[in-house]
């Protein structure tokens, strides 16, 4: 199953945004979901902190800021047999 793994902060406007693309896309190419909150001294805050959300399929990073809807999909299907 392909895995996404959502990098966010609390109170983070652009995240929830993200996160709601993320379970759109869901629906019609399933995967396993993954949110991890970043603060500060913890792994990928010093990349991630000025950056969330930040995206990875399967390990790898997709995308920064915004997660567009489109290129995601199409991702996706490209990973889907």
């Amino acid at each position: 199953m392909i895995t996404v793994e959502l990098f966010t902060k609390e109170d983070c406007s652009l995240c929830d945004k993200a996160h709601r693309v993320l379970e759109r896309v869901r629906m019609a190419y399933p995967f396993q979901l993954t949110t991890t909150i970043i603060r500060p001294g913890e792994p990928f805050f010093d990349d991630y902190d000025e950056s969330v959300p930040v995206v990875h399929i399967n390990g790898s990073f997709h995308c920064k800021f915004t997660v567009d809807e489109e290129s995601f999909r199409s991702k996706l299907a490209s990973l889907t047999p």
